[in-house]
C-alpha cells in the first residue's frame, strides 16, 4: 500500500513530528542521545555501503566537540595555551606549546599555530590577561598562566 501525503500538509506533520522528538530529546539523558547518534550513524553506513544517498555518517556529537582528555578540539587559541600551560604546569616558550599541541592534535599546521600562539600570548601577557611572560635561561620568553 502507498500512501501519498498533500504538500499542504506535509510540513503540519513535520511539525507534529518535531515536537515530539524534542519532547522525547528532553527526556533522554546524554548518553542515551549518544548511543541513538552512533546507531543513526552506523546505519547511515550500511545505507552507503549498499549504494544509498547518505548525507551525514559522523554523530553530531563527534563532529562538533571531539573531547580527548578534557581538550576540545574546537576551542580558541587562548583556550588551548591554557590548556597545555595547566597540563604542564611549568612555564613554556610558544614552540613548546605548540609541541605539546601537536601531541593532541596532530592535525593543526605548525606554522599556522606559532604565529597564532606567538601573538596572541605576546599581547595577552603585555596586558596582564590571563598569562605571564618571563624569560628563561637561554633568554627565550616562556609563558605560565596568571
Amino acid at each position: 500500500m502507498d500512501i501519498r501525503i498533500k504538500n499542504t500538509h506535509a510540513q503540519l506533520l513535520l511539525d507534529a513530528y518535531d515536537a515530539k522528538i524534542e519532547a522525547i530529546d528532553q527526556q533522554l539523558t546524554p548518553l542515551q542521545k549518544k548511543k541513538i547518534e552512533y546507531v543513526e550513524a552506523k546505519r547511515d553506513i550500511l545505507r552507503q555501503i549498499n549504494g544509498e544517498q547518505v548525507t551525514d555518517t559522523i554523530p553530531s556529537s563527534v563532529q562538533s566537540k571531539i573531547q580527548l582528555n578534557g581538550y576540545d578540539y574546537e576551542w580558541t587559541w587562548v583556550d588551548k595555551a591554557k590548556y597545555i600551560l595547566k597540563k604542564s604546569n611549568a612555564p613554556l616558550s610558544s614552540a613548546e606549546i605548540v609541541d605539546q599541541l601537536l601531541i593532541v592534535e596532530p592535525n593543526i599546521k605548525r606554522s599556522t599555530a606559532m604565529k597564532s600562539l606567538s601573538s596572541i600570548l605576546g599581547v595577552r601577557a603585555k596586558a596582564g590577561i590571563d598569562f605571564l611572560r618571563a624569560n628563561n635561561s637561554t633568554g627565550d620568553n616562556v609563558y605560565s598562566l596568571k
